[in-house]
């Protein structure tokens, strides 16, 4: 099959995943677009600036400036509230966006991988329905655009791994510098370009200094906004404040604590602790370092213990978390899936209560698919964090890329433990599957061929 017909597959497979989905949200009568989870904060920084000139994710009348949400996302909306613009066309761009980063995962994977990786790969994530859905493409929020940038950049290093070309270390730097001021956690991949230059022997290279010249240009005005306006050293509150969570999840693991400030969720006991009625005022800089302080604590007490929790979390990142929410959401049926997890099958099946397990199936059946998709993804992700070993021990070649990748999915899923929705799983999943489908790739001709 040719180049040009893959492409128009990987095209036209996106567009009618997107394309049903959206019928299915027309016909069920639900929105065209979701604006729960995170959505909210992103309008009302982008409103607050818009009317008031205050960078705040606070709706109360006294608020003070805050650096909750980075800046590139609020200002893409503020667009849209200053002409009075439905989020529609947000959704449309973002769907647009989904199925443009399939074709450049097929463009530019085609010059890393082997040709049937990157097709496959591309289809892959073009028929995703997670993808196609409320929870990502037709969400208000940064992850359509985030997940565009983050493959730019590991594609990027990993053409300029392959060819040398000093040209994709720019692009890398700049996608690198976007989507930091767009998603905090991916200001920390920077560590990746720099992992790549050493392992190319490019350090010396006079581009790369003038990348990482450009890199902090770009990022000066957001540093400047913290550290002198804000007077915090602070990239985002996002992070300080996910210490104290963590450290609450953590509390809520062991079990035993007591804590006689403790009478709800984390937020409630932000409030509780700085003694405030709006969980948006815990994401003022200075209170969110109040809270990391008292997240340090609780860690540092039991650091042991704490290790342990939270590594035990990060497979959490390689499982594909339950979407058959997907079908409610966008197409208004299966609406008696809630109650209950669909892991507590596989903990029967574990502990030998197969007659429980059994009869949580029986009583909800579309089970079968999340437990699949669990099975799938475990697979592929095992499949994918051995790519490094299975190159070097069938190909006899030590993969940068692989390794750089396998760091890159270890380390986000040390980030984003305990709290590994699927949602944050988007980022890792292109990466997922360029490895995964390499390994089977290998696999296959060494085995099967032979």
């Amino acid at each position: 099959m040719s180049f040009n017909k893959k492409l128009t597959i990987i095209i036209l497979a996106g567009f009618l995943m997107h394309f049903f989905y959206g019928i299915g949200l027309w016909f069920s009568g639900n929105s065209l677009y979701s604006i729960n989870g995170d959505a909210p904060s992103y309008i009302q920084t982008a409103q607050n600036f818009l009317e008031q000139g205050v960078w705040s994710a606070d709706a109360d009348l006294a608020k003070k400036p805050d650096n909750f949400r980075t800046p590139i996302f609020p200002l893409i909306l503020l667009l849209f509230l200053k002409f009075k613009l439905s989020f529609i066309f947000l959704i449309l761009i973002q769907s647009c966006l989904m199925i443009a980063t399939s074709i450049l995962v097929y463009v530019w994977g085609r010059k890393i991988f082997k040709e049937q990786v990157a097709f496959s790969v591309a289809f892959f994530l073009s028929i995703d329905p997670y993808l196609s859905s409320t929870f990502v493409a037709k969400s208000v929020m940064t992850e359509p655009i985030a997940l565009f940038l983050v493959v730019i950049v590991f594609l990027s290093i990993g053409i300029f791994l392959k060819t040398k070309g000093d040209r994709y270390l720019l692009i890398s730097i700049l996608a690198l510098a976007i989507g930091a001021l767009l998603k905090p956690q991916i200001l920390f991949f920077i560590v990746f370009f720099i992992l790549a230059v050493i392992l190319a022997k490019q350090w010396r290279n006079k581009l790369v200094w003038i990348c990482l010249i450009i890199y902090f240009f770009i990022l000066s005005p957001w540093l400047y906004y913290n550290f002198f306006v804000l007077k915090v050293i602070q990239f985002s509150s996002v992070s300080p404040v996910t210490l104290f969570v963590t450290s609450h999840k953590f509390q809520d693991w062991q079990k035993d604590w007591q804590d006689p400030l403790y009478h709800g969720t984390y937020r409630v006991r932000c409030e509780q602790i700085l003694g405030v009625d709006n969980p948006m005022k815990c994401f003022e800089p200075h209170n969110a370092e109040i809270l990391a302080g008292i997240g340090k604590e609780i860690i540092l007490d039991n650091p042991f213990s704490f290790a342990l929790f939270h590594i035990s979390r990060i497979p959490k990142v390689f499982y594909h978390d339950t979407t058959i929410d997907t079908f409610y959401n966008d197409f208004g049926i299966f609406s008696g899936i809630n109650g209950g997890n669909d892991v507590d099958v596989i903990k029967n099946i574990i502990k030998l209560k197969f007659n429980n397990a059994f009869l949580a199936i029986i009583n909800k059946p579309i089970w079968i698919i999340s437990l699949s998709l669990k099975f799938m993804w475990f697979i592929l992700s095992l499949l994918a964090l051995a790519n490094f070993f299975i190159v070097l021990k069938f190909k006899k070649e030590i993969s940068k890329l692989s390794l750089i990748l396998i760091l890159f999915m270890l380390m986000y899923g040390a980030m984003i433990s305990p709290h590994g929705i699927h949602r944050y799983k988007v980022l890792v999943e292109p990466f997922i599957l360029f490895l995964a489908f390499d390994s089977i790739r290998i696999l296959y001709q060494k085995f099967y061929q032979k």
